[in-house]
């Protein structure tokens, strides 16, 4: 591990081909939810309680192919998938293999595991497999690189056709859909009663994104940010990232403008807007009344939630698709040099 500036640490592991487990474990028991930005609100703040995160490596897993999956560590079990398709549970302690699991498509999507079922999706199916034998419980045709968000029961998620889906948790039937009129590969932030996604479609001769909003109770639509083409590209809205929600705010990252947002979930208005530095692809982090976004020129950025004024930034060697985590005080986040950083916040 090396030291870079007062406020950096890197730990010089490979992320992508073979997937390291130098990461952050932490104890959660089968009861208890793991997904994709730690919980449905998607603020990346780990507040479990157990071994701190650890910097030496202990062990790793050549998994023949990418792994573009975030890990998900229950009951002291690790589960992701590869470009591939194989979804895998590996044990978090030794590495040993528990079980393996095809899909007949690529696995992007990080898996959601809660009450001994993994929900993750491929690019021909999202699965609901059993968390201690890899038995295949249920699956739906599609294409998704996103990943589920649980609450309540109920399991959200999207996919490349368009269609918003909410699946109940126990039964695995299909509550409601809602067609969104948009390719979904983002994972959905969701609170009290209203589901918050991001997606993208063409007109004309663009790919522009948006974000829109749904109750959960019927799926109908409660508003969107969602611009129509006017033969510009740069002045196209498209977030790239999965929303955050805190601080009865919205928050989330846009590319071709290179900005991060504040947006009221009421209406969709914008709170604040500020530049970011470059173009985001990865999922902001907020904890209280600190967000942390990173962009694609390798800019860090510690962001006042409340009012969009930057505290500090730190400059990485290159771009950002990872999505930061926070445990206590350090933000951890992998870069494209191939290393995964620890940051003083």
């Amino acid at each position: 591990m090396n030291q870079i500036d007062d406020r950096i640490c890197v730990m010089r592991y490979c992320l992508l081909v073979v997937l390291c487990v130098s990461l952050f474990i932490w104890s959660c028991g089968a009861a208890e939810t793991v997904m994709f930005r730690v919980n449905p609100d998607h603020t990346g703040v780990i507040t479990s309680t157990g071994s701190n995160p650890v910097s030496m490596l202990l062990w790793n897993y050549s998994s023949g192919s990418n792994v573009f999956s975030s890990p998900a560590v229950v009951d002291k079990t690790l589960y992701a998938g590869n470009e591939k398709g194989e979804i895998f549970a590996r044990s978090a302690i030794t590495g040993e293999k528990i079980w393996n699991f095809t899909a007949k498509g690529a696995v992007w999507s990080s898996p959601a595991v809660h009450n001994n079922v993994v929900w993750i999706g491929s690019r021909d199916q999202f699965y609901a497999l059993n968390a201690i034998t890899g038995e295949q419980l249920w699956s739906k045709s599609g294409s998704y690189y996103g990943s589920a968000t649980i609450k309540d029961g109920i399991v959200y998620f999207g996919g490349d056709q368009g269609y918003l889906y909410a699946i109940d948790e126990n039964t695995r039937e299909e509550i409601w859909y809602a067609d969104t009129q948009m390719e979904i590969q983002s994972t959905p932030a969701v609170d009290e009663d209203t589901i918050y996604i991001e997606g993208e479609r063409s007109v004309a001769d663009f790919r522009i994104s948006g974000l829109k909003s749904f109750y959960t109770s019927n799926g109908t639509k409660k508003w969107d940010i969602y611009p129509l083409a006017d033969k510009k590209l740069g002045t196209y809205w498209m977030p790239q990232s999965s929303p955050c929600l805190e601080n009865d705010l919205l928050y989330i990252g846009t590319s071709w403008n290179n900005r991060l947002d504040a947006i009221y979930p009421s209406n969709g208005s914008i709170k604040w807007s500020r530049d970011s530095g470059g173009y985001v692809f990865s999922s902001p982090a907020v904890d209280g009344n600190d967000a942390y976004i990173a962009d694609f020129n390798g800019n860090v950025r510690k962001i006042n939630a409340a009012t969009g004024g930057e505290s500090w930034s730190v400059k990485l060697p290159k771009g950002v698709f990872s999505s930061p985590i926070i445990i206590g005080n350090y933000l951890y986040l992998g870069c494209d040099d191939g290393n995964l950083y620890s940051i003083n916040t």
